[in-house]
């Protein structure tokens, strides 16, 4: 029988010497760009926002991606709300699902662009917050 992980691990060894530089811009810690977004900006936002929404009695279900951000959100046994930020290389986009079909979604931080460098905490908790209040205003109507 094979050692699955020594033969992994080799593989891996390997590619590193054959593919020492990443394209993905690494700060000082190893982490990329879009890990650190992720970490530090996206996952509080969407928890923050998350836990508003379960104090309204919303049920919550969040997923971290490599690159995204989901957030599902079911009032009275019906799934009201479901949105995904997806972190590109240097901007973001967005992904929102109504009818049953996912729709692209602009996304746009309080100085009026989509850049990961410029985008806060706080622009991601706002965006949220218009987006799930247009689109439940939409569905109770």
């Amino acid at each position: 029988m094979k050692d699955w992980k020594a033969e992994l691990d080799t593989f891996f060894q390997l590619r590193e010497q054959q593919e020492p530089h990443h394209n993905q811009a690494q700060s000082s810690d190893g982490a990329t760009a879009i890990e650190e977004f992720m970490g530090t900006v996206a996952v509080p936002a969407f928890e923050e926002f998350g836990a508003a929404l379960k104090e309204h009695g919303c049920r919550i279900r969040l997923r971290l991606g490599d690159s995204n951000m989901r957030i599902v959100s079911e009032f009275a046994g019906a799934e009201e709300f479901d949105y995904v930020l997806w972190a590109g290389t240097s901007a973001l986009s967005a992904e929102l699902r109504a009818d049953g079909r996912r729709a692209p979604e602009s996304f746009q931080n309080a100085k009026g662009n989509s850049s990961i460098a410029d985008t806060t905490t706080e622009d991601v908790v706002q965006h949220l917050v218009d987006r799930y209040i247009a689109l439940t205003t939409h569905v109770a109507v």
